[in-house]
């Protein structure tokens, strides 16, 4: 489909020289939830769980999320989208826990929870309880009722620590230090706290069971659920001085073009700023892919997929209809080119972690841009569709972010979500720009957000943000 350079020829030849590795090889069990691994969720098995973490943030004009209160409302909401989001979201499957991967056994750490999902609920002295709680049963109760009974459960539950999918954190967080916290309890995915900066709400889970698009919608369901009329109370909050800092500015502007044409304007702004894209050095790996909004056609067809990744530069954003079809082709079926088997056979679960390694490493170096599948982008661009959250508007949310995953390659991460706005057509965009590698430096980061402005300046009304106060590491306790 595409033209193949030299070196993917070169490097497709020399691999199973190297390892012994022929097409003939059995394969190893891949997964006991989903039929067959993509090849987004088997780059994402080889990344460590601390590198796989998405961390959302969200707060709502005069609202705010209570502590002692919120607890059985946020399982209530996020319990019945588990169950209503079984079987539409292939290859998402969120009633599960997460382990380790078995290879050569299985390559999913995914494994299927039978009937009741385990949770845990850390109390404002940190006391963790556990408890299990059947979803289906849940969902065929009234709200009134789902709150009471997850209340009672919540009130038997013990001290005795077990495997659990979600943890809920009643003690207020700082988003910095919220990162990929549901590692520390074995098979945990998601955690939720309230965000002790805003008043709003923080999540954070695994990209390996959600992508952008379905995280961004659970999110913003359960603060909706969650928060109360009332202003934010203070809080203490503990301080972790080893949790390294990724700096990150927001930039927020009602939409009033085509989504093609705003990706164009975001990706020039990199390029701006020194990456090298259209010489085809460096490259933005687009993890996720807008759905169908409004009269404008949808970017990808396959929504319910596993959204997969996508090699970007400059040259191939000549044409939005171009681009639309590039990504609809390239996404539709699993291998597309001689690289995409490649990487296809080299994340298949046979090869030890270190070979692994030194072709990703390889890749930086070696100008497969041509591919549709090189994992290792020097910036990554996740575009979330609008959110398709009932009664919620643009106007109610006083702050929107999301920090996704780090790029392998180190740089660069922007994800554009979406919320509808009554007064307008279009919906309301929130950038955020944050950091890593050598990009994890306020200045250069501060530059980026202002280039980006700039493109975006035919958005008359469109303004900066500025960046979050950060919160001081003990505040006094209201009494």
């Amino acid at each position: 489909m595409f033209a193949r350079s030299r070196w993917e020829r070169l490097v497709a030849q020399i691999v199973p020289l190297l390892t012994g590795w022929t097409a003939s090889a059995a394969e190893s069990a891949e997964s006991t939830v989903v039929d067959r691994l993509t090849l987004w969720e088997r780059f994402l098995v080889h990344r460590p769980r601390e590198q796989r973490q998405m961390t959302f943030s969200v707060a709502l004009r005069n609202r705010s999320v209570i502590p002692r209160t919120y607890a059985p409302l946020a399982l209530s909401t996020i319990l019945t989208q588990i169950v209503a989001c079984r079987g539409q979201w292939e290859n998402q499957p969120l009633d599960v826990e997460v382990g380790c991967c078995r290879r050569p056994v299985l390559l999913d750490p995914r494994d299927q929870v039978r009937t009741q999902i385990g949770v845990a609920v850390i109390d404002d002295q940190g006391c963790t309880r556990y408890c299990k709680i059947d979803p289906a049963a849940l969902t065929r109760l009234s709200d009134s009722d789902q709150i009471l009974s997850l209340q009672a459960r919540l009130a038997r539950a013990t001290q005795e620590p077990h495997r659990v999918s979600i943890v809920v954190d009643e003690r207020p967080q700082l988003a910095e230090c919220f990162n990929g916290t549901y590692a520390e309890f074995p098979g945990a995915w998601l955690r939720v706290a309230p965000d002790a900066v805003t008043g709003g709400l923080l999540m954070t889970a695994d990209h390996l069971v959600l992508d952008g698009a379905l995280f961004q919608d659970l999110l913003l369901r359960t603060a909706v659920h969650c928060c109360t009329t009332g202003a934010a109370a203070p809080f203490t909050v503990p301080h972790s001085p080893g949790v390294p800092v990724r700096h990150s500015r927001h930039i927020s502007f009602p939409r009033t073009q085509t989504l093609c044409a705003t990706l164009r304007q975001v990706i020039s702004s990199l390029e701006l700023q020194g990456m090298r894209l259209s010489q085809g050095h460096e490259n933005i790996l687009l993890a996720t892919i807008p759905t169908q909004s409004g009269n404008e056609p949808s970017l990808y067809a396959h929504h319910r997929r596993r959204i997969l990744p996508l090699l970007l530069n400059l040259q191939n954003l000549d044409c939005c209809d171009d681009m639309r079809q590039r990504i609809a082709q390239l996404n539709e079926r699993g291998t597309h080119s001689l690289s995409a088997v490649l990487w296809e056979r080299l994340y298949s679960g046979q090869l030890p972690d270190w070979v692994i390694h030194y072709f990703e490493k390889l890749a930086l170096r070696i100008p497969l841009q041509r591919t549709a599948r090189y994992l290792s982008g020097s910036a990554l661009l996740s575009c979330l569709p609008p959110a398709s959250v009932p009664g919620l508007c643009a106007s109610e949310i006083s702050h929107l972010a999301a920090h996704t995953m780090t790029p392998p390659a180190g740089g660069p991460t922007i994800t554009m979500m979406q919320v509808p706005d009554r007064q307008s057509a279009q919906p309301h965009v929130y950038l955020t720009v944050t950091g890593s590698g050598r990009w994890n430096h306020p200045g250069r980061l501060e530059r980026l957000q202002q280039s980006i402005a700039e493109q975006l300046s035919l958005e008359p009304t469109g303004h900066i943000l500025p960046p979050p106060v950060q919160s001081p590491t003990r505040i006094k306790q209201p009494a």
